[in-house]
């Protein structure tokens, strides 16, 4: 008879420290009916949150845009604080998807984030209601 052996692996702080995807991050673009998505994925901290902030800078006042957080592991304060500065220049134009677990919902909770942001549990969700924004101020204008 065979036997295996199951291995683990332990990294040290250290060790961890010199790795390269110790802080992962990617944010694209992309479009998804004629409404830009902003897909961020890995950890959004003091590092990285300022390419949200340039990329959130690019869309015009009032801009209908929607932000995927759903693949995001993790976000500090400093990420919450670009979405704030994003949501106060686009005003009610910013619809934020974020997986109903995990540590950026416990984050969003814990500063509340949902009473000030249009948060929504999925892309499809955030899309559905940035598409509902759109009619009604096409409707108001018309």
């Amino acid at each position: 008879m065979m036997r295996t052996e199951k291995s683990t692996s332990m990294v040290t702080l250290d060790e961890r420290s010199n790795r390269s995807d110790l802080s992962f991050f990617s944010i694209r673009r992309v479009d998804a009916g004629g409404l830009p998505v902003v897909v961020l994925e890995g950890e959004l901290d003091l590092v990285s949150a300022p390419e949200l902030g340039a990329a959130m800078g690019s869309f015009r006042a009032g801009e209908l845009v929607v932000v995927d957080l759903c693949e995001l592991e993790f976000m500090d304060s400093t990420g919450a604080h670009e979405l704030l500065r994003a949501s106060a220049r686009l005003g009610d134009g910013l619809s934020v998807a974020c997986r109903r677990d995990g540590a950026v919902r416990r984050l969003f909770e814990v500063v509340a984030l949902e009473d000030v942001l249009d948060v929504h549990p999925s892309r499809a969700a955030a899309l559905r209601a940035a598409r509902e924004r759109c009619r009604e101020r096409r409707a108001r204008q018309g």
